[in-house]
């Protein structure tokens, strides 16, 4: 078999393209990996107490203002100003997510 010139030209182009690719080197991802937090079960403790500490006065103060918007949405549409969706959550689990009005 008589090897010609376009077949030693093909070869030396994809040589030169796979060894370009070896030497090639991925981007970093634009944001960096976060590590996983340490402390084990002690460290979900407190994260549990300070998300209740910040969240429950939040939420008392918030009241007045869902009140009065389920009330503006009761006024305004028929039906319930509230109801309720099944959504999925973590690990599969199954919640309820309330929610004011209907679309």
């Amino acid at each position: 078999m008589r090897v010609t010139r376009e077949r030693r030209v093909a070869s030396k182009a994809v040589a030169a393209v796979s060894s370009s690719a070896a030497e090639a080197r991925p981007e970093p991802p634009l944001i960096p990996p976060i590590a996983a937090p340490r402390g084990g079960e002690q460290s979900l403790w407190w994260k549990r107490a300070l998300d209740l500490a910040i969240c429950l006065p939040l939420l008392l103060a918030c009241l007045p203002v869902i009140g009065l918007l389920a009330l503006l949405v009761r006024l305004d549409s028929p039906g319930p100003a509230s109801f309720g969706q099944q959504r999925v959550g973590r690990n599969g689990a199954i919640c309820r997510m309330w929610k004011l009005g209907r679309m």
